[in-house]
Order: C-alpha cells, then structure tokens, then sequence
C-alpha cells in the first residue's frame, strides 16, 4: 500500500488551539506504536520502520519503507506485540513504544486531517499530519496554506512560509522515536 502525507511537528500552543478552532467536532484514538530493529539498529538506517500498532484491541505488524513524500507499506494483522511473524526473518527485538492520541478530521476530495499527540522515552511531542490520496498533493498543500494563515492570523507564526521550513525538516514519528532512542541509550551508556 502507498501513503502519501505531509506532516510537521508543532508547538504545544499550536496544537491546543487547532484542536479546539480547526474544523469542529473531531474523533479521537489512542494507538501505541511498538517500534522494533536489530541490536545495530540498521533498519531504522535504512529508512525502514518495523513496527506493531495496537488500536482499539488489534494489532497490526507493518514493515514501512519510507521516502520523502509517500511510504511502501506492508501490514498484516497479528496476535500481540510479540507475535513478529511477518516479520521474524530479521533478528528484532523491541525498542520501546510510542503513544499518539490523534484526533482526526476528514475533509472533502480524499483529505485526512491528523493532530496528534505523541509520548515517548520521556517526552512529549505535537505533529499535524495530512494524508491525501495519490494525485491530491495540490489539495493538500491548500489544505496547510490554510492552516498556515489560521496560525499566522492569530499570532502562532509570523508568516505562512514558516510551515514550509518545518514540512521540509519533518521527521516521521519513527525517525524521532529512534532518534531519541540513540540519545538516551547515548546518555546512559
């Protein structure tokens, strides 16, 4: 499967005040990303994410390649998060786990607005994610020139060109999971 989406990380501020003025009514999960690699952590190198999510008492294992704007992604559903049968030809073990409470919008034209809450190895991060079917890049770019002019409007970002900078600079929720993973462990070690 192909996904496409643009996502960048945003202030506490932001956040709050896009969850409660963006579009109205909006649904809210909680998911737990359980992130695996090799002890050398050259899936994550590669640009691959191992994970199993669980939602709403299911688990999906999903092998992701990662590119700029869409990802290859291979799921299956699975037993728990020990159960890496789709994924047991490669010597994982579990690396930690990341919690989202995402409140999720959808739009017209195959637009899916995210706002997501992240928890992970002691911090807390805020990320907006657009996620768009193919061919629909232009309506989701609209869709953060929107968003960018609600912000700037109310004094959360001096002009709307700020958003580009941090679409540009976004890491995945894995990449930033990983990353801090390799400082603690850094840290610590």
């Amino acid at each position: 499967m192909l996904e496409f989406e643009k996502k960048m990380l945003l202030t506490k501020e932001e956040f709050l005040f896009l969850r409660e003025n963006l579009y109205g009514e909006n649904v809210c999960q909680q998911q737990t990303n359980y992130y695996y690699d090799t002890n050398d952590l050259s899936m994550n190198r590669q640009g691959i994410t191992c994970r199993i999510r669980e939602k709403d008492g299911r688990f999906i294992a999903t092998h992701k390649a990662h590119s700029t704007d869409c990802s290859i992604e291979k799921s299956m559903v699975v037993t728990g998060i020990s159960d890496l049968f789709p994924l047991s030809q490669i010597p994982l073990r579990l690396k930690g786990s990341l919690t989202t409470q995402r409140y999720r919008w959808y739009l017209e034209d195959g637009i899916t607005v995210f706002l997501d809450e992240n928890s992970y190895i002691e911090i807390t991060d805020y990320e907006l994610e657009i996620e768009y079917q193919e061919g629909k890049e232009s309506l989701a770019y609209l869709e953060i020139q929107r968003i960018a002019d609600l912000l700037s409007r109310y004094g959360f970002i001096h002009s709307a060109g700020e958003i580009v900078g941090r679409l540009i600079c976004s890491k995945s929720k894995s990449q930033r999971f990983f990353n801090r993973y390799t400082q603690v462990h850094a840290e610590s070690g």
